[in-house]
């Protein structure tokens, strides 16, 4: 699974975002997948947030 954070790529930005928002960006389609344990890499500007 891959995705854009807010406002980043193709995505709109969401304003009050903090970058621990980040966390549950990814958590919620990863567990519609059924995914239950997964990893995460960042790079760039992705890296610094959970």
């Amino acid at each position: 699974m891959a995705y854009d954070r807010p406002g980043y790529g193709d995505s709109d930005r969401l304003p009050g975002r903090r970058g621990a928002d980040a966390a549950r960006d990814v958590a919620e389609p990863a567990g519609a997948l059924g995914l239950g344990r997964f990893s995460v890499l960042g790079h760039s500007s992705g890296a610094p947030h959970p």
